[in-house]
């Protein structure tokens, strides 16, 4: 986070696009973790949160895990409904500041 606060503009907004979990034990699939995201790791809502403290104000933080699911089922046909549904599809802003009349996001 802090490499990304360096580079950002006093005015400039930051988008973390990640894949997540709600579960601490759970990380990917093997089929995942080998042909689609190598040395991948699921972080912890609260890791993410905990990496941006102090660092950034929270504008928005948008999950897309349900309609991310059918393109995990397009990967992996055989990969367990009740499995997939646990994994997360998130999307964060932030700035650095804050904003002046907050943020709107575009959905």
């Amino acid at each position: 986070m802090q490499t990304v606060e360096r580079c950002l503009e006093d005015d400039g907004l930051f988008l973390l696009h990640t894949i997540g979990t709600i579960a601490p034990d759970l990380q990917a699939d093997p089929f995942s973790i080998k042909y689609i995201f190598p040395g991948g790791y699921l972080p912890l809502q609260k890791q993410i949160d905990a990496a941006s403290q102090g660092v950034f104000i929270m504008e928005d933080w948008h999950n897309l895990g349900g309609d991310y699911d059918p393109t995990l089922m397009a990967w992996i046909a055989n990969i367990k409904v009740n499995r997939a549904r646990r994994n997360q599809l998130w999307q964060m802003v932030y700035s650095k500041k804050g904003l002046d009349g907050g943020y709107t996001p575009v959905r």
